[in-house]
């Protein structure tokens, strides 16, 4: 048997553009650019909106907590004023129960 070298690879030459800029896309036309500047910039509003939106909402859900919370402590002050209220007659009550026996 007869040993074959290997075949080398072929390398080909990079195609390099010469008016590359990093950062700017290639515009094929007038037209292309615009639109792709438009769409560009109306995902960009969508976005500042979502934001927006998501802001609103939390600051609106902040704010209904805030007023359950003052709802739940007023709610509490008055049933703890009407135990207090009703454990002063029942102590009353028991205090004329003893005077009678």
């Amino acid at each position: 048997m007869l040993k074959q070298n290997p075949r080398s690879i072929k390398f080909y030459e990079p195609k390099f553009d010469e008016s590359y800029e990093v950062g700017r896309r290639k515009v094929r036309n007038k037209k292309d650019g615009e639109s792709s500047k438009l769409k560009y910039k109306v995902k960009k509003e969508t976005k500042g909106a979502i934001r927006e939106l998501r802001k609103d909402n939390a600051f609106l859900a902040h704010q209904q907590l805030t007023e359950q919370l003052e709802r739940d402590a007023e709610r509490k002050k008055r049933v703890q004023e009407i135990f207090s209220s009703l454990q002063a007659q029942q102590a009353e009550e028991k205090k004329e129960r003893r005077r009678k026996h």
